[in-house]
């Protein structure tokens, strides 16, 4: 049989783990199915199509994710408290969830790629509440949660890309 979805609390605080490799028929990965573990990198399936909340949070050693080309939505708090140093949030993404990078405190680059349909925040908390980041490209607007980037006031650079054509009030706040 092949393994097509990673269950919730699958390696739960087993703090002992620091690789993983995933299966190329994975689609989902459940809530908290990594939590609290020692992973410092993860390369996901091309098949993955969902991450599920708090998947990989309080991974204190994740510091590198490649999101594959047909993701589709990550989950509230996904990745919140790892170090990650940098994400880019493919086109294929339709929606992403409160605190998804919360307290990612390494976290300087951040890539939201062209697409032409609008990124669905969910309305709540910011999905960057209390990071770092330097540089971000936003390569599309975001629909739904207008405070989208709110607690980064350390942005040095901001690009917009040619399919932003309005910025909602608030959009980037303190």
């Amino acid at each position: 049989p092949k393994v097509t979805s990673i269950d919730e609390y699958f390696v739960r605080d087993q703090t002992s783990l620091n690789s993983v490799k995933l299966s190329d028929n994975v689609t989902e990965i459940k809530f908290a199915a990594f939590f609290r573990t020692s992973i410092s990198e993860i390369n996901l399936p091309e098949s993955l199509i969902e991450i599920g909340g708090s998947a990989f949070a309080d991974c204190h050693n994740l510091n590198k994710v490649v999101l594959p080309g047909k993701i589709e939505k990550i989950s509230d708090k996904a990745f919140s408290y790892t170090v990650l140093e940098s994400i880019s949030l493919p086109a294929s993404l339709k929606s992403i969830g409160n605190r998804a990078f919360e307290n990612c405190v390494k976290l300087k680059k951040v890539v939201i790629e062209d697409a032409s349909e609008p990124l669905e925040i969910a309305v709540g908390d910011p999905v960057f509440f209390e990071c770092r980041i330097d540089s971000i490209y936003f390569g599309r607007y975001f629909s739904g949660n207008t405070e989208a980037i709110k607690g980064n006031a350390y942005f040095s650079h901001a690009e917009f890309g040619p399919k932003v054509t309005s910025i909602d009030e608030y959009f980037v706040r303190d």
